[in-house]
């Protein structure tokens, strides 16, 4: 009840907070039918992941405390990851191949080590890039993805966008599009590598190599 009490006044507080704007566009990244493959993405993650809570922006001010407190939990036990695959095969652009690739782990696993990463000559990580440079407060994220090659396991994200919510408006696409690939990759990695007794922690097996 107590955290029932504390959710609600934090998306009232929340839902007050100025909120920066970006003027960036993703039409000038990506191409129409990427675009509309970004939507269905998007409209995917609202669907798996938000179910009763509404919209996307109501959805990520009630569910962001969840994903603080118990790390990347909430996104595997809500987003099938079945369904995510068959998604994959519905993109009608090379969209996927703009964000993605594979990679093969350092360690071997049974499914052969190889795992979803991040594609550091796509036309998302440019967009991401330009993103970083008109919201500062994503330069630690990028960074990370950077020197990682991957998608960070700490929970940078979510932690910003609680602490300093002003730079993350929820009813922006390109915010959207950011939380939406961000957790989708997490899922895909996790559910790839097989979900493994660390997963509430959200650590990650040993780095990737191209």
């Amino acid at each position: 009840m107590i955290q029932f009490v504390y959710i609600f006044f934090l998306s009232f507080f929340l839902a007050l907070a100025p909120q920066k704007k970006n003027t960036l566009s993703v039409e000038e990244y990506f191409s129409k039918a990427e675009v509309r493959d970004l939507k269905k993405l998007v409209n995917f993650f609202q669907s798996q992941f938000c179910g009763d809570f509404g919209g996307f922006e109501d959805c990520m001010n009630m569910r962001n405390l969840e994903l603080f407190n118990n790390g990347y939990l909430p996104i595997i036990e809500n987003i099938d990851f079945e369904k995510q695959e068959k998604l994959y095969s519905k993109l009608k652009s090379g969209l996927f191949h703009e964000i993605w690739k594979f990679c093969e782990s350092r360690s071997s696993t049974e499914k052969g080590g190889v795992v979803i990463c991040l594609n550091s000559d796509g036309k998302y990580l440019k967009f991401i890039k330009d993103l970083s440079v008109q919201n500062t407060d994503l330069k630690e994220y990028y960074m990370d993805l950077i020197s990682s090659g991957g998608f960070e396991s700490m929970g940078i994200l979510q932690n910003r966008i609680l602490s300093n919510p002003e730079f993350y408006d929820l009813s922006d696409f390109n915010i959207q599009v950011l939380i939406t690939v961000h957790f989708l990759s997490i899922n895909d990695f996790k559910k790839r590598w097989g979900e493994r007794e660390d997963t509430q922690m959200g650590r990650f097996p040993p780095p990737l190599t191209n």
